[in-house]
């Protein structure tokens, strides 16, 4: 029998229903919890494997679309996850002294990306906001 994959999500926000853990990039994410108050649950939107997943993803979508990609420096994300699962970025922020130049491409890939979990509030998928670090 296969073991279920663990998600390791990027988190919208930090409040007192939230943990803080390591990721498997090394960075410190709020993972979301399920809380049940009079039956209804809560949780943050995520990207299933957090970071590195997502630079991955940004990676070999470029690879894809141009076949050479060569991506360096660290940059802050802030976007929106429809309910749908759909990110949809709203600024970047380089925030090394690398410089790639990559900014525009960067968002291209993000925006293509469709398979988030979306926030749950009151047992229903909602729209929320997303703030992440990708370091490439």
């Amino acid at each position: 029998m296969e073991k279920e994959k663990t998600a390791k999500p990027v988190s919208s926000s930090y409040d007192n229903s939230n943990a803080v853990t390591e990721t498997a990039s090394g960075k410190t994410a709020a993972v979301p919890s399920s809380a049940a108050v009079g039956g209804n649950s809560s949780s943050n939107a995520y990207y299933l494997g957090s970071e590195l997943a997502i630079r991955d993803y940004v990676l070999e979508f470029l690879a894809k679309k141009s076949g050479s990609v060569i991506i360096t420096g660290k940059y802050k994300i802030t976007g929106n996850v429809s309910a749908k699962g759909e990110l949809n970025v709203v600024t970047i922020n380089q925030i090394s002294s690398e410089n790639c130049h990559c900014i525009e491409q960067i968002k291209e890939a993000l925006n293509a990306m469709t398979k988030w979990n979306p926030a749950v509030e009151d047992g229903k998928k909602v729209s929320s906001k997303v703030d992440f670090i990708l370091s490439f």
